[in-house]
């Protein structure tokens, strides 16, 4: 029953704390080329991410090129740029790494390789800089600055093909060539965000071993967990999470009968399967549309620390009538599982979006977790959980 309340007042918490809020307006935007700022949620698609698509409760959904649109972001600024590569090229979507004299971007090239793209003092286009660089690639693009020694070889050693050294290259330059103009670098160039949250739930688990079987009545498995997460996205489609989280593991197989041959006495086997598990999976999710209600699916591996251990097996010893005496019941610590457990982990689930509102999460989810392995058994348990999650 424990269990059960944890999960409906957490879900009565969610409803109350959303029934307070007020919308408001959204946090992505896209510039659009005439200069119009168009606000919702933007998710990037086609070749090479290339198309940003921007969807708006009650409208459809709206898609745009680098030639629609000058730019898009989010809360903290922009993400993506439109910049003409080459003077003669066609526009692309780019990143802004160092904004300055000379401006630094990354992005994919034709091929899908990532590549860095200077703008130099002046220009209205970016120009592509390769993975091996040269003299001769540098010094029409960075002139006149000595001290960088960029008519050097080695200087290729000194400037990693790295945003941070890249970075690093645009910004001395800079300050070499306009000490009085500060040049502004982007610390997190290619939109990547993090979101908390808290969830909690049910799960009823089954337990395995190849030595001295669980059988019986597979009774009360019912368990409860509650835990945080920390979810790592961009405007993709995918992202990661990590998900430290208590479990309380729990369930009861028999009574069951044991053969005794000809003794005067039966005897019936309980087991009770009881302890705690810390799990820390690390999940890929892939999160389908951009409306209210998105649709996911998690995989990933998991590793857990159990302790707290109470499974034992109880025995329990029926006379026969004509004896007075015999067996005393008793019981018998489970020895596994081990201190550590290994797994896998899979997943679906519906994200519930509003403007300005925490997200809303459930989830039904599919866990295979080896408990322990050796030389003398190996212990496994499934657990299927459902949550009830809040995402701020």
């Amino acid at each position: 029953m424990k269990c059960y309340s944890l999960a409906a007042a957490l879900w009565l918490t969610v409803l109350a704390a959303n029934a307070q809020r007020t919308t408001k307006d959204y946090k992505d935007y896209v510039v659009t080329a005439k200069g119009d700022t168009l606000r919702g949620q933007i998710q990037l698609t086609g070749k090479h991410n290339q198309t940003v698509v921007l969807y708006r409760y009650d409208q459809e959904p709206s898609r745009f090129t680098a030639t629609e649109a000058s730019s898009y972001g989010d809360a903290s600024g922009p993400v993506g740029v439109s910049k003409q590569v080459g003077a003669a090229g066609s526009p692309m979507f780019v990143t802004s790494l160092v904004r300055g004299y000379v401006s630094l971007y990354s992005g994919s090239n034709a091929d899908g390789a990532r590549r860095f793209y200077l703008q130099p003092a002046d220009s209205t286009h970016i120009v592509e800089i390769p993975p091996v660089f040269t003299p001769l690639v540098l010094l029409p693009l960075l002139p006149n600055c000595p001290a960088l020694r960029l008519e050097y070889a080695e200087t290729s050693h000194m400037y990693s093909y790295t945003p941070s050294g890249m970075s690093k290259m645009v910004i001395d330059y800079n300050t070499c060539q306009r000490p009085q103009q500060p040049s502004i670098a982007n610390y997190h160039p290619y939109g990547l965000h993090t979101a908390f949250g808290i969830k909690a739930g049910i799960n009823a688990s089954s337990f395995t071993t190849d030595i001295e079987p669980f059988s019986g009545k597979h009774q009360d498995f019912v368990g409860y967990q509650a835990g945080v997460f920390l979810r790592f996205y961009s405007q993709s489609k995918f992202s990661v999470l990590i998900e430290p989280t208590y479990l309380a593991l729990r369930s009861v197989y028999g009574p069951t009968p044991i053969p005794n041959g000809y003794a005067y006495y039966t005897t019936n086997q309980r087991i009770s399967i009881q302890y705690s598990q810390v799990q820390v999976p690390l999940l890929f999710r892939y999160t389908a549309g951009h409306g209210s209600m998105r649709p996911y699916l998690n995989a990933g591996i998991s590793y857990g620390l159990n302790f707290g251990n109470r499974s034992v097996r109880d025995f329990h010893y029926t006379m026969d009538s004509n004896q007075a005496a015999g067996p005393v019941d008793n019981s018998r610590t489970i020895v596994t599982p081990d201190s550590r457990s290994v797994g896998l982990a899979t997943g679906a689930g519906m994200l519930l979006y509003q403007p300005s509102l925490p997200v809303l999460s459930v989830e039904l989810r599919f866990d295979r977790m080896l408990d322990s392995f050796g030389s003398l058994s190996t212990t496994y348990h499934n657990s299927l959980r459902f949550d009830l999650g809040i995402m701020f």
